[in-house]
């Protein structure tokens, strides 16, 4: 949790996707300072999405997140044939991130929140 205050404060992270079993991380003098995970796993339907990835400030621009993501897909196409994801368009840094480790564009999307009156 002090990783992701500190380096992705505004993630979907929840700690019951650790019982997925499907997060990786690199410690750095025990202290947790890149990781990547999953928001969705289902061996059932062949598929999971990537999510929660983040690095320390301190530590970026080093390869750690795409060691990280990339390690982490080696072992989820083990169990899945679709490892996907969703990105903002704007996230530069994450889009080579992932352009890098193999991953290439199908759609754009938009997001919107309804509130009922």
């Amino acid at each position: 949790m002090n990783l992701y205050a500190q380096a992705y404060p505004d993630n979907w992270f929840d700690a019951r996707m650790l019982d997925t079993g499907q997060y990786l991380g690199v410690r750095e003098g025990g202290e947790l300072v890149a990781v990547a995970g999953v928001h969705v796993f289902s061996p059932a339907y062949r598929v999971a999405a990537l999510g929660n990835v983040t690095t320390h400030p301190r530590w970026r621009g080093r390869g750690l997140g795409a060691a990280v993501v990339a390690a982490l897909c080696v072992r989820l196409r083990a169990s899945v044939t679709h490892v996907t994801l969703n990105v903002k368009a704007d996230n530069a840094a994450a889009v080579r991130l992932y352009e890098r480790v193999g991953f290439t564009r199908v759609a754009d999307y938009d997001e919107w929140t309804l509130t009922a009156r």
